[in-house]
C-alpha cells in the first residue's frame, strides 16, 4: 500500500497548499519550508499582549491572543488566502488544531464550553461555500472536545468589505451586525470566540458585545492571525 502511494505521488504529485511546490515524502498539506516560515507569535504565553491591548476599555473579556503574525507577502498571508479563498478547509482545521494546542500549553486548565466562530452572512457563506472561521473552530474543538456553536448567533447584515476602511469606519460598519437567537446557550458558560484575522477588532467587538449581554462565565478570543 505504501509503495502504491509513493508511485501514485510520483505520477500525480501533491502540491503544498501554501506555496504550491510539490510535497516531498512525509510532508502533508503544506511543506516543511512553509511550516517553519509561519510567523508564530508568543502572545499566548503572556498577558497584556498586543491583542489584549487592542480590546482594552472596549468591552469586558477574560483573555485574548493570536497565533500567527500577519505580514504582507509572508507565509501567514498565503495561508489565510488559501483558507479563505481557495477552499483549503482541511488546512483551516489543521491550523485551528495547532493554535489550540499552543493555547492549551499556556492554559492547561482552560477548556471552553462553547466555541463561537465569527459568523458569515448567509449570502456570503453561500457564495464561498463555507465559513473559514467555522472550519478553524472545528479544528480547535478536536483539541478541547468543545461544542462549536453556529446556530445561536447570526450575522443579520451583509456588510461591505472592511479591507480599505479606517478603524472608525470599521467600527461603524460593524455596529449591530450580529444577533443572538438563543441566549440560554451562553449563560454561565466559558465562551471562546474565534476569527481568522484580527485587525482593528471591530468585528470581534461587535460579536462579543452581543454575547456579553447573555452573561457568560468567561469570554476568550483567539485569532489565527494578527495584523496590527
Amino acid at each position: 500500500m505504501r509503495l502504491l502511494k509513493q508511485i501514485n505521488r510520483l505520477f500525480f504529485p501533491i502540491n503544498c497548499a501554501i506555496c504550491h511546490h510539490s510535497l516531498k515524502h512525509g510532508e502533508e498539506d503544506w511543506c516543511i519550508i512553509c511550516e517553519t516560515e509561519l510567523a508564530i507569535l508568543p502572545y499566548q504565553f503572556y498577558d497584556k499582549n498586543p491583542v489584549e491591548q487592542l480590546f482594552l476599555h472596549r468591552f469586558s473579556y477574560t483573555g485574548a491572543t493570536a497565533f500567527l503574525n500577519f505580514l504582507e507577502g509572508g507565509r501567514t498571508q498565503q495561508l489565510i488566502h488559501a483558507i479563505k479563498y481557495k477552499g483549503e478547509t482541511k488546512l483551516a482545521e489543521k491550523i485551528g488544531k495547532l493554535a489550540a494546542e499552543h493555547y492549551r500549553d499556556k492554559n492547561p486548565q482552560y477548556v471552553p464550553d462553547i466555541i463561537v466562530p465569527v459568523p458569515l452572512h448567509f449570502a456570503k457563506k453561500l457564495k464561498r461555500g463555507y465559513n473559514q472561521s467555522e472550519k478553524i473552530a472545528n479544528g480547535m474543538a478536536q483539541i478541547w472536545n468543545s461544542k462549536v456553536e453556529i446556530v445561536s448567533v447570526i450575522r443579520k447584515l451583509n456588510t461591505q468589505t472592511q479591507t480599505k476602511k479606517s478603524k472608525l469606519e470599521r467600527i461603524k460598519n460593524m455596529a449591530d451586525v450580529f444577533e443572538v437567537v438563543n441566549m440560554s446557550n451562553f449563560y454561565n458558560k466559558h465562551i471562546l470566540v474565534v476569527d481568522d484575522v484580527i485587525t482593528t477588532g471591530a468585528t470581534i467587538e461587535s460579536l462579543c458585545l452581543k454575547i456579553l449581554e447573555h452573561k457568560p462565565l468567561s469570554l476568550h478570543i483567539i485569532g489565527i492571525a494578527f495584523k496590527p
